[in-house]
């Protein structure tokens, strides 16, 4: 794209070549690019900060299950007793 002036009026017109167009459609693109890179980034944070919360909220309520289950099933503290049998008995 270049600028020349139109000598009748005395104003700037746009002249535009097909290097012109193809430099603007790149700059275009890499703008657009740019906005969408942006905006994911944005969104992946919200749904790290999102994931976070609800990682935090299932580890406590396998902690709090695991702590039920202790409850009601305690651990035996002796270590199982195993026996050799004959099998000629």
């Amino acid at each position: 794209m270049t600028h020349h002036a139109d000598v009748e009026t005395g104003h700037r017109r746009v002249v535009t070549s097909c290097l012109g167009k193809s430099l603007q459609r790149l700059q275009d693109n890499v703008n657009h690019l740019r906005q969408s890179r942006s905006r994911d980034e944005g969104e992946f944070r919200s749904w790290l900060k999102q994931w976070s919360k609800r990682s935090d909220q299932i580890a406590a309520r396998l902690e709090l299950i695991d702590t039920h289950l202790d409850r009601m099933f305690p651990v035996t503290e002796t270590a199982p007793q195993l026996r050799v049998v004959d099998s000629e008995r």
